[in-house]
């Protein structure tokens, strides 16, 4: 008897572990209020095309638990030049202060103030914090869509050896990862996790959305962030990074892993839901079934447009799969419509 109770006691304490480190993880926005975007304009400036478009933003990114890097910005989710780049440390959450190659800047409850040197004139401008949405975040499954997960159970899916999936489902009705790398309360490797991949294949052509999101991991950095990854196999995979303030490269959000860097970053911050709607046709121009048209949109920015790409198995079906890559994210409202 004694041993069943202390068996049970590990297993209440691996559960609490896992609970309260993804409360932790998901429940931070409160301790970082700088971090996101910003929007606003320079005011008055005296020439150029800031005179006709005075639009200015700012992305701060966090980088460590006192360390920021801020990027200003002519807009944002383009891949325009940064006017300037900061990395500051501060050790007051609510409050930074820049004051480098002359810029003067205070980023402080919502609202971020300063002046510039614009064409060797000092330019005032103002900015202020903004919450941007996608435009198909909470978007309902079309008549005739198969829902693969909407908070309720995963029977839709299972790991890739065929066996159950372990992923957790949260009180809020999200589908979080459990990662095969994390060790068990023992330190012996974790016997569960794993990627997961749908039961069954769907045939082109297919429409599809999935919302996610990554949590506040400072101190990480590069691929050690937020990653997980959507496959459509045996087409390829879509990143999932936090590549938020990032440059948009080929192994980052968005981009079709090492091959097609996405047209810009529209990666979000942490914490934030965001989401990928998909669109994979037939090749319009052909009727090689070897290749498909590719169509994705990030946060409702067009990021590929029917890209053409390899199909090896074009009778098999397209199989969806989320990757197990040790971060832990979070994933709703997951659905497929055979077209």
């Amino acid at each position: 008897m004694k041993n069943v109770q202390v068996i049970l006691l590990l297993s209440l304490l691996n559960t609490l572990q896992f609970t309260v480190c993804s409360q932790d993880l998901f429940d931070t926005s409160q301790k970082y209020p700088l971090m996101g975007h910003w929007i606003g304009q320079w005011e008055n400036p005296s020439m150029g095309y800031e005179k006709i478009i005075p639009k200015l933003t700012a992305e701060v990114i966090l980088l460590d638990s006192t360390k920021y890097k801020i990027r200003i910005l002519p807009d944002l989710m383009t891949r325009a030049e940064p006017y300037a780049e900061f990395e500051i440390i501060t050790l007051n959450k609510d409050k930074i202060i820049i004051d480098e190659n002359g810029w003067e800047i205070s980023f402080s409850e919502g609202i971020c103030s300063g002046t510039a040197l614009l064409y060797n004139k000092k330019t005032t401008f103002k900015l202020f914090k903004t919450h941007l949405t996608s435009p198909t975040l909470n978007l309902k499954p079309p008549a005739g869509a198969i829902k693969l997960f909407d908070g309720n159970n995963s029977h839709k899916w299972q790991h890739s050896d065929g066996k159950p999936i372990t992923w957790r489902i949260t009180a809020n009705g999200e589908l979080e990862t459990r990662s095969k790398f994390w060790q068990s309360q023992d330190g012996k490797k974790n016997e569960n996790g794993g990627d997961i991949e749908t039961v069954d294949s769907y045939s082109v052509p297919i429409r599809f959305h999935l919302e996610f999101r990554y949590p506040v991991e400072p101190g990480k950095s590069g691929q050690g962030l937020g990653n997980s990854g959507l496959f459509f196999h045996p087409i390829g995979e879509v990143q999932i990074l936090n590549s938020f303030g990032s440059n948009g490269y080929r192994n980052e959000c968005g981009a079709i892993y090492k091959k097609h860097p996405p047209k810009v970053n529209a990666a979000a911050p942490p914490l934030q839901w965001q989401t990928y709607d998909v669109e994979i046709l037939a090749d319009e121009n052909s009727d090689d079934k070897n290749f498909i048209s590719l169509t994705v949109k990030l946060n409702g920015k067009l990021i590929h447009n029917k890209l053409l790409l390899p199909n090896d198995n074009p009778d098999e079906g397209i199989k969806i799969k989320l990757q197990d890559h040790i971060n832990r994210l979070q994933f709703r409202n997951i659905w497929v419509k055979q077209l």
